[in-house]
């Protein structure tokens, strides 16, 4: 459930990338669409805590990502996929994967199963041990769906599309 009433915020004095944003949506799927400048990547940064909203209120599954702590509960539970991967050119499929758990301070003990269910998810099992450089870039994006899933994610952000020829095994995740 995404809901933000009178949510703003500002880059600078005078430049605005949302002013007086008023919505309430809730499913598993939620699409933002609009023209270049109308403020979809701004409401991206704030629903994944990457900025604090100048004004009004955002709450992302009942959590208020301006708050220090409530921020932190959000990025735990938060699956992101980014426009571009970066990572080490000798990382395994695993490496990476163990280090993104690292990040989003997934609990050692849980950490193997994590991996092990979003290596199984994304059908990369048996590229757990291939360098990532390796990899054919549409298994490159599994891996970056595999990455989203490591922390067992409530909620997920993409920025971009990110369907491509692999579309019937992320059809899968949902």
């Amino acid at each position: 459930m995404l809901a933000a009433s009178h949510l703003a915020y500002r880059y600078g004095p005078r430049r605005w990338g949302l002013l007086d944003g008023h919505f309430s949506v809730g499913g598993p799927v939620v699409g933002v669409l609009g023209p270049t400048g109308a403020g979809k990547s701004t409401l991206l940064a704030l629903l994944t805590a990457a900025r604090t909203a100048t004004s009004g209120t955002l709450l992302v599954s009942g959590l208020d990502p301006g708050e220090r702590r409530q921020r932190r509960q959000l990025r735990s539970r938060l699956g992101f996929v980014p426009q571009s991967l970066s990572i080490h050119p000798r990382q395994t499929v695993g490496e990476f994967l163990a280090y993104v758990g690292w990040l989003r301070r997934v609990p050692a003990a849980g950490l193997g199963q994590a991996i092990a269910d979003s290596l199984l998810a994304t059908d990369l099992t048996e590229l757990r041990d291939r360098p990532v450089r390796s990899l054919p870039a549409g298994t490159r994006h599994r891996l970056v769906l595999a990455q989203v899933l490591v922390n067992r994610p409530g909620f997920g952000t993409t920025r971009g599309r990110r369907v491509g020829q692999h579309h019937r095994r992320q059809l899968r995740l949902r």
